[in-house]
């Protein structure tokens, strides 16, 4: 029994080296999208839709597009508070 198939693995490492290189080309780009934002914060599309929702991204709207300025979402990493509590449904 094989533990390590050669020809499982080297797709896995391919797909590693892509998102790599994309999660690197973010932090060139100025202006990102929806999909974009998400692997670049590590979530979801449907998260990213959420926070716009609620007013923490403001994205600019083109072409029917949401584009969001990186400079703006890194300044909310920057700025946001980890003692904040989550909202408590009840």
């Amino acid at each position: 029994m094989d533990i390590m198939n050669p020809a499982l693995v080297l797709p896995l490492e391919i797909q590693k080296q892509e998102d790599e290189l994309k999660i690197r080309s973010l932090t060139i780009k100025r202006w990102l999208r929806t999909e974009e934002v998400a692997l670049y914060l590590g979530t979801t599309v449907g998260a990213i839709r959420v926070m716009v929702h609620r007013g923490q991204l403001n994205p600019k709207k083109y072409c029917g597009r949401n584009y969001f300025s990186r400079t703006d979402i890194d300044g909310l990493i920057e700025t946001s508070d980890t003692k904040q509590r989550r909202f408590q449904w009840r």
